[in-house]
């Protein structure tokens, strides 16, 4: 498993994920986890609103490229993906889609809440949240999107 947001350039993902399949079994599996450029404005709407305004230059920049320049006083340096490119991206690269999941979901922002529950309530949270994780519709309110995906 990796998080390809780390990697700026598509030159660099490419290359990980290329790295990636030489190193897999065929049949192996992978899990890529992606920051997802819709879900850095839901969160950053409730955590820098006044800072998105005050300095909207850079995060048009970022909603433009993807890319969070440095200097960086709230995360590192990063590639923010749109849910509609990583699909053709591991696919691009020979990998068989199994899924891609939006893990936040539908408890996006209202995660501590949810995990504030125990037992039964926690669990059937898990289940539904999973459950709808898989619907593309979905996808662009979660911060984190994993790809999973099979080598040939």
């Amino acid at each position: 498993m990796g998080p390809l947001y780390h990697l700026i350039s598509l030159e660099e993902r490419m290359r990980c994920i290329q790295e990636a399949k030489r190193v897999l079994k065929p049949g192996g599996v992978i899990f890529a986890a992606f920051i997802n450029r819709y879900g850095v404005f839901v969160d950053g709407a409730s955590k820098y609103a006044s800072d998105i305004y005050e300095r909207r230059e850079l995060w048009e920049g970022i909603w433009r490229d993807g890319v969070n320049p440095p200097p960086h006083d709230t995360f590192t340096d990063a590639y923010f993906a749109m849910p509609a490119e990583i699909l053709p991206l591991m696919e691009g690269q020979g990998f068989s889609t199994l899924k891609l999941l939006g893990l936040e979901g539908i408890v996006s922002g209202h995660e501590d809440a949810v995990n504030a529950l125990q037992g039964e309530a926690w669990e059937y949270w898990v289940k539904l949240n999973y459950a709808y994780a898989h619907d593309p519709a979905l996808h662009a309110v979660s911060q984190h999107l994993l790809y999973v995906g099979k080598k040939p």
